[in-house]
């Protein structure tokens, strides 16, 4: 294929890449976060779910994610910035059943970069570690280090209480 014929389907070979990498991942990661949106879902199993669908789906790309961690490339921060968009949603969802005075803007944040960066932190740690261990093991391991929001278990009425008092420093 020419250059000129590669342009004009694709902007970079990295847009290219991560286009793949989305199509792939995309209805399955929806579907997971689309039923952690409806009322009465249980949130630890669909935080579950999701990272059980992400780690399958680097394991089928193992080759294209060791390269492109080992090379910092931008699929990754492109990658990073479509979990953000994807699971923003969700996360308000999540938050729309907190008890209490709803989190400012600012937790808002940091909880979807969290997420974000968590999902492709554990994919990273995963591939780094050469695939050791299955998806359910790494999901396992990654659950003992989770955030607290997205441990959260809704009480019979779909509350959620979590403890958010903001740090304040002297």
């Amino acid at each position: 294929m020419s250059r000129a014929a590669f342009y004009s389907h694709a902007p970079s070979p990295v847009a290219l890449l991560v286009t793949i990498l989305i199509s792939d991942i995309d209805p399955a990661l929806t579907a997971s976060l689309t039923t952690m949106n409806e009322p009465g879902a249980d949130y630890v199993s669909g935080w579950r779910k999701v990272y059980l669908d992400l780690l399958r789906h680097a394991q089928g790309f193992g080759d294209i994610y060791r390269v492109s961690i080992a090379q910092q490339s931008s699929v990754c921060s492109s990658l990073v910035s479509y979990f953000e968009t994807t699971t923003r949603p969700t996360i308000e969802t999540i938050i729309s059943h907190l008890e209490g005075p709803p989190p400012t803007p600012l937790w808002v944040r940091i909880a979807v970069s969290q997420q974000a960066h968590g999902m492709m932190s554990v994919v990273r740690a995963w591939v780094e570690s050469g695939f050791i261990g299955s998806p359910e093991a790494v999901v396992d391991t990654y659950f003992t280090v989770a955030p607290p929001w997205q441990l959260a278990r809704p009480d019979e009425d779909g509350a959620i209480s979590l403890s958010r008092k903001p740090f304040h420093s002297t």
